[in-house]
């Protein structure tokens, strides 16, 4: 994605930067409005097929004729990668400035020191956790994949170099042994671990090295230009599919990166050896994929974080309007860049003032980075009220490391205990991430009848046998599990049934609400008490983070929070089934939207209580005892 079309002494070729257009535009398109191009985060993986491409021809010219030299190699990187990448930096951090709470702009530091080091995606592998912000609110976010290209090019010349040198025969086998290798472990993490197969170069390399095989050991050259025209046809198929019908929660990259991989290369080799491209590659020649082609890199690097900051700026997700604007923006600051920042400065002939310019630029942004990073975002700029509503981010039990399972399933017999000290479990609950908190207001009520509660809930674990989102194989033996426990345990008469309903996706909800259904009746049939809690409304931001930026911005706390009518809306297939089993079951119910909404809006915040979520989607401490302080009806 960072790689001119062409070098010095290289015919130009319109179709890759055609090709980049096919890469960079579903991406942003994806990154605006998700569901009109599902599969376009494939795009950057097109752009490593082209990276690999672009970057291991200039290395075998060199290489051929002499004139290899590492340190011209991570001139050009410099030359190519800074000037944008350096002005994105600045323009991010002073927007940050004014648009990010104190805990977002020390976040924004220490990934902008990542972000200048090109290890920001072991930054964010690193710090990806429960309680880590939303990734649609981290501005740097898309910085991962510079990142990873550039770890692979700190070895892959020099390797290039030795291997050309010592086993220049079997080059091609060495890239093909190194590329199926790579493969292979990117397989077993897409299903074992699926945050190192996104974040770290070894099970990414095999898309670079796709690119370097195309380039470095030549396939077969396609004589027939019939045949020429119709493989280019399907290679750009190939990549289509992949955006239309390729989704979010899939297991990814793995093998499903090699459809659009294979496509992509398909194209580079087709379009070597002529002196006009296949129909494919004419096609990807029009005027306006070569404008798209070319800025594209600027365009990655602007696209993501005025996005984000449209969303702080919306204090939920931005509107059609803000939405067109953001990316009409973009557009614009990239082509901006792109003739005023990154042409100027790639042809360059001084090979010390560009080393010298690059090491002052990186020492400066590790300054800042730094100093917003240790004074903890700059909290100053807010005011004491504004500070006590952000400082609700911390509120939420404290016992949630130790009590709530996410990753670890913690037996049944370990479950925590919320009530009177030494009182055996009268009641259980039994859900996912939101009765974290649930659990300890209703403890607090069970201390004062002398019992106690016990807490049974999983990260992205509905109380509901038979189903796991995503089919997490925890999920689904944890459940049958405490369900099997639950039903057997003499000590547990009431069971409380919580679930964030809404927050699973769409197409697995059907067997959410069988699972459920099968969990409640299952529990009745053992002569439990049921006790059903209905959804929780969702905001539309962290509240913390949003009630903290309206304070300093003057806007009443009062105006932030979702639509009743939206939120009744979207979870009426789960009230729908609640109202059904309650009678059914003789089952007992909460029902927080009576404390949480009024007749336009449900809030988030509540005079004379306080914040009532510690983010977007899990009800505070202050905000579960104002819901569940008192008994279901």
């Amino acid at each position: 994605m960072t790689e001119p079309p062409s070098s010095p002494g290289q015919r130009y070729r319109a179709d890759i930067q055609g090709l980049r257009a096919l890469a960079i535009v579903p991406v942003v398109i994806y990154h605006a409005v998700p569901g009109w191009a599902p599969g376009g985060f494939v795009g950057v993986d097109v752009f490593f097929v082209i990276s690999g491409f672009l970057i291991t021809r200039i290395l075998m010219r060199e290489l051929e004729t002499g004139n290899f030299s590492i340190a011209r190699f991570y001139e050009r990187r410099v030359r190519r990668l800074f000037p944008a990448l350096y002005l994105l930096l600045t323009v991010t951090v002073l927007a940050g400035y004014f648009l990010l709470p104190p805990d977002a702009l020390a976040d924004l530091g220490k990934s902008t020191g990542a972000t200048a080091a090109f290890v920001s995606n072991l930054y964010f592998w690193k710090t990806s956790g429960y309680f880590d912000p939303a990734s649609e609110l981290k501005p740097l976010l898309h910085t991962w994949s510079l990142a990873v290209e550039e770890q692979f090019y700190l070895l892959f010349p020099i390797f290039l170099f030795a291997i050309h040198r010592y086993l220049r025969r079997h080059l091609g086998t060495v890239l093909w042994v190194c590329a199926i290798a790579s493969l292979g472990i990117a397989i077993w993490q897409a299903g074992a671990r699926p945050l190192d197969g996104f974040y770290l170069p070894i099970g990414r390399a095999y898309e670079l090295l796709i690119g370097a095989i195309v380039a470095a050991a030549p396939l077969p050259r396609i004589r027939n230009e019939r045949l020429a025209d119709a493989l280019s046809l399907a290679a750009i198929a190939m990549i289509v599919a992949s955006i239309a019908l390729f989704r979010a929660d899939m297991h990814f990259p793995g093998a499903a990166a090699l459809l659009p991989c294979i496509g992509s290369a398909l194209l580079l080799h087709l379009g070597a050896d002529r002196d006009v491209p296949p129909l494919g590659g004419r096609l990807l020649s029009n005027p306006l994929f070569v404008f798209f082609g070319a800025i594209s890199y600027s365009l990655y690097l602007w696209h993501w974080p005025v996005l984000v900051y449209a969303r702080y700026a919306a204090l939920g997700e931005p509107g059609p309007l803000l939405i067109a604007g953001a990316v009409a923006f973009a557009t614009l600051a990239a082509w901006l860049s792109w003739r005023f920042v990154e042409q100027p400065f790639l042809h360059g002939r001084n090979q010390r003032r560009a080393f010298i310019a690059g090491g002052i630029a990186m020492a400066v942004t590790f300054a800042v980075a730094g100093l917003l990073a240790i004074t903890h975002g700059l909290p100053g700029r807010f005011d004491a009220q504004a500070q006590a509503k952000l400082a609700a981010a911390n509120d939420y039990n404290p016992r949630r490391a130790e009590c709530h399972a996410s990753g670890t399933p913690i037996a049944y017999a370990d479950n925590c205990l919320f009530g009177a000290p030494d009182a055996q479990p009268d009641t259980a609950l039994w859900g996912d991430s939101l009765g974290a908190e649930i659990a300890v207001a209703l403890g607090e009520q069970a201390a004062k009848r002398g019992g106690s509660v016990m807490q049974i809930t999983t990260s992205s674990c509905p109380p509901t046998p038979g189903f796991a989102p995503g089919d997490a194989a925890l999920c689904r033996a944890r459940n049958r599990e405490t369900l099997a426990a639950l039903a057997a345990d003499p000590r547990i008469r009431t069971v409380v049934l919580v679930s964030a309903y809404a927050d699973y996706p769409e197409h697995e909800r059907p067997q959410l609400l069988a699972g459920y259904e099968e969990a409640a009746t299952a529990l009745k049939a053992a002569g439990k008490q049921l006790v059903l809690v209905y959804p929780v409304p969702k905001p539309p931001f962290p509240a913390p983070a949003a009630l903290g930026l309206m304070s300093r911005w003057g806007i009443p706390a009062e105006r932030f929070g979702i639509s009743a009518h939206d939120f009744r809306q979207t979870n009426r297939p789960f009230t729908d089934l609640l109202d059904r089993l309650a009678p059914k079951l003789a089952a007992q119910r909460f029902v927080p939207a009576e404390r949480l909404c009024d007749a336009e809006r449900c809030h988030a915040w509540r005079e004379g209580t306080g914040v009532l979520y510690f983010d977007d989607l899990h009800l505070s401490l202050t905000g579960a005892r104002y819901v569940f302080g008192a008994p279901p009806r």
